[in-house]
């Protein structure tokens, strides 16, 4: 088995802490990358007091599956319980992409170090600036898991990784605009994201010039209007916060306030064709009947250059519609069919006299 027996584990506490309260610790900022223009966070430790994260831990302790445990077994350590936050962060560059995720909590490291060893054994197993390193075996392998003693785990592509072990030996800091954000959102939100990336730079070929023709002349290529309300965004936010109402809000950052105008007028006209969608097709799927009136109570307006996104579900809605989901993704079990007579009864004596 290879790296990815560990990243298994953290790649379903990552999930799993979206579902829980926040507050950014500074000893996982102090890793972060000072160019980083994309973070997010949660935490683990509040799951237990809200609903939705009961509901979550109820469902993932029921349906365990056996790679899960085998790697909970080998290596002591259990995404659900061992862990207490999370942070991910990415300076958002779309031709070298790079991104950590930095986890809190408690790592048998020895017992981590054993079944990796054994299970993998062309990992490389390093000290490295104080921490203990697990890198690919060979030459294409970019991936690396790091201990920083028993408390914090750094994982993501090798020179990150690196970077961010070096960085634990001083102190540092992110952009002054974005610490503020991070700051805000990890305070008021249980889960949250933010980025001051421009949407141009996120998606490669939005917002492009205009490819040069054989003359050297750029070629007129129309732009769509829809192209240039998205090319637009300058940066956004969002967050989750859990209870009996789960309220989901975001805000996105525009060049001018005519441009957040349209996006906004946009954004609000697809909400309302797919909540009508939903509802009229609602009696062929309650599924989709939900998520309409799910939608309805969606709004979205434009306040300056600023779009701002408001969205209040009842919790046990959305436990419904998880339900829901994981009924139908179940195979259908065929009942067994019996003999109306059992075999053994065409032999009595009785039917042998007959």
């Amino acid at each position: 088995m290879r790296t990815n027996f560990l990243l298994t584990g953290f790649t379903l506490t990552a999930l799993f802490s979206c579902t829980t309260a926040f507050a950014a610790d500074p000893r996982l900022l102090n890793l972060v990358m000072p160019d980083a223009t994309t973070l997010a966070g949660a935490n683990v430790t509040n799951a237990e007091i809200t609903p939705f994260g009961q509901y979550v831990l109820t469902q993932l302790t029921s349906t365990v599956n056996q790679e899960l445990q085998a790697f909970v077994t080998a290596t002591g350590f259990d995404p659900r319980t061992d862990v207490s936050e999370i942070l991910a962060a990415s300076s958002s560059n779309v031709t070298n992409p790079s991104g950590l995720v930095l986890a809190l909590g408690n790592f048998n490291v020895p017992q981590i170090t054993a079944a990796i060893t054994s299970r993998a054994p062309g990992q490389a197993v390093q000290t490295y600036g104080g921490a203990i390193l697990f890198t690919g075996g060979n030459a294409t392998s970019s991936a690396s898991i790091a201990f920083l003693g028993t408390n914090i785990a750094i994982a993501g592509d090798t020179a990150s990784v690196k970077a961010a072990i070096d960085r634990s030996q001083s102190a540092n800091s992110i952009n002054t605009a974005l610490a503020v954000q991070v700051q805000t959102l990890s305070t008021t939100e249980d889960a949250w994201a933010v980025t001051t990336s421009p949407l141009t730079s996120l998606i490669p070929g939005l917002g492009a010039p205009p490819a040069a023709t054989a003359t050297g002349t750029a070629a007129p290529t129309p732009v769509s209007p829809f192209t240039q309300m998205f090319s637009s965004i300058q940066g956004s936010s969002g967050g989750i916060k859990f209870g009996n109402t789960v309220q989901i809000t975001g805000q996105v950052m525009t060049t001018d306030a005519a441009s957040a105008t349209s996006l906004a007028n946009v954004l609000q006209a697809l909400v309302s064709i797919a909540s009508m969608t939903g509802g009229q097709t609602g009696g062929q799927n309650p599924q989709l009947a939900i998520m309409a009136q799910i939608l309805q109570g969606m709004t979205v307006t434009a306040n300056g250059t600023a779009i701002n996104v408001a969205l209040s579900i009842p919790e046990t809605q959305i436990e419904t519609i998880l339900n829901n989901m994981k009924n139908q993704a179940m195979p259908a079990v065929r009942p067994s069919i019996r003999p109306a007579i059992a075999p053994r009864a065409l032999h009595t004596p009785a039917a042998a006299q007959q």
